[in-house]
């Protein structure tokens, strides 16, 4: 589909069934499905399926469940159960492809930051320089005339030296990051169970205990579970 796909009630792929969508695609339930969305995808119960979002799966309903299978996005994946009693191996991945992508911008905006501060520095040098300049005018034996000459001259190329330093500042405000790594996040809200494998950009982490009420995301140098806060469920 070009757009969305909506099934109002389920779909069972069988194994084979797929479904492409440049939109999102929602369903009460997904079982035995290949699915991707270049939006999101909603349902109430993915099952053994292999579900890929390049925003978010949100899974919502009185179960609110992921089984099996793989389930990826590129920001979020809110569920209510990740898992099952039997311990059914369920993979959730938080890819970070976006995030991945402007770290790798940052680190050239940073390097064009290094040189906007070194430009500023030198800038700023030069204004020290000509405010001495002035004083020791000021303070010659010139006469008024020349003074003032000379003094409008400096006047001139520290206003000048002063918009420069301006657009250099403007540069570096346009410069900063926009994303922010530990948005990107897995939220659930009732039970994870064991055997379900995390993985985060480059980081792994497999349960081994079940776990309750939890966030789980990348802090940049491991992967961080914490209780859930009000504000990170809808």
């Amino acid at each position: 589909s070009q757009g969305n796909v909506t099934i109002n009630k389920g779909m069972n792929g069988m194994g084979t069934g797929s479904i492409y969508a440049k939109g999102n695609v929602t369903s009460k339930y997904l079982e035995n499905a290949n699915i991707v969305a270049d939006k999101c995808v909603y349902a109430e119960a993915l099952i053994n399926s292999t579900v890929k979002a390049k925003e978010s799966i949100v899974l919502g309903g009185s179960s609110g469940t992921i089984i099996g299978g793989t389930s990826q996005a590129e920001d979020k994946i809110y569920a209510k159960t990740i898992g099952s009693k039997t311990n059914t191996e369920t993979n959730i991945i938080i890819s970070l492809r976006k995030y991945e992508k402007e770290l790798e911008e940052f680190t050239l905006r940073k390097k064009l930051k290094h040189q906007i501060d070194n430009e500023l520095n030198i800038k700023n040098k030069e204004i020290k320089e000509l405010e001495e300049k002035a004083q020791l005018i000021q303070n010659s034996n010139l006469d008024n005339d020349n003074k003032n000459a000379v003094k409008k001259r400096i006047l001139f190329t520290k206003i000048k030296l002063n918009n420069e330093i301006k657009d250099l500042e403007a540069q570096k405000i346009d410069l900063k990051s926009t994303d922010n790594i530990e948005d990107h996040r897995i939220i659930c809200k009732g039970k994870m169970y064991a055997n379900t494998k995390i993985a985060i950009g480059w980081m792994k982490y497999k349960v081994r205990e079940e776990l309750g009420y939890s966030k789980i995301y990348s802090d940049g140098n491991d992967i961080a579970i914490v209780p859930l806060n009000p504000s990170d469920i809808k």
